[in-house]
Parts: C-alpha cells; structure tokens; sequence
C-alpha cells in the first residue's frame, strides 16, 4: 500500500519580496529597480516625501551623494523598510533541521505580513 500521506501538506512559500517585471505582476505607480534589471521592488507610496529624491538616488546610483550626513528621510525609511523585510524573513523561516517542514514559511502567503 502507499505511504500515508504527510498529517499536514507543507505550507506555501513566503510571497516575494522582488518579483519579475512582467506586465500581469507591475506595481504602480512606484517601482524601485534593483541592482538587476530583471527585478523590482514595490513600496507604498506613504514612503515617499516631496523631496523630489529620485529612487535611483536612494539605491545608491550617485553614490548617496547628499544623503547621508544628515541622513535623508526617504532613504532612511527604505531602510527601516528593506531590514524589517529581512527580519520576517527571518522570523517565518522553519530552520528546525528535523522538521519535514524545514526550510519552509511557517504562515500561508496571505498572512505572512498580517502575523
């Protein structure tokens, strides 16, 4: 007889944090291209100042040149934003070398961010 099955289906994975640009899966109107072309990265739009800092300015492209002393709000905000993303990745990871769900996100891809 086959094995029986496992007593619970191993959860989906964590949703991305980049996703590839392909017209079904754009986020507009504010879209930060990372360091490859091929990715992008959504944020809200209450991250943003009128500042008039453009995103290729805060991922780096000038350097941070008159950014960083002070710092800048907006890039201060991404920041907080990007290590706040690391940390539930962090947070959701099952590292438990012995579970059969090693590996995997410990919530369902529509709660991951609501937990």
């Amino acid at each position: 007889p086959p094995p029986p099955p496992p007593p619970h289906p191993p959860p989906p994975p964590p949703p991305p944090l980049f996703l590839p640009t392909t017209p079904a899966n754009t986020v507009k109107p504010f879209l930060l291209a990372t360091h490859s072309p091929r990715l992008r990265m959504a944020l809200p739009e209450e991250l943003l100042e009128d500042t008039g800092v453009a995103w290729r300015d805060l991922l780096g492209a000038n350097d941070w040149e008159g950014l960083l002393d002070p710092l800048n709000d907006d890039l201060r905000r991404l920041i907080i934003r990007c290590g706040d993303f690391c940390q539930v990745t962090y947070d959701t990871f099952i590292n438990d070398q012995n579970s059969l769900y090693c590996g995997c996100s410990r919530y369902a891809k529509a709660d991951l961010l609501h937990k």
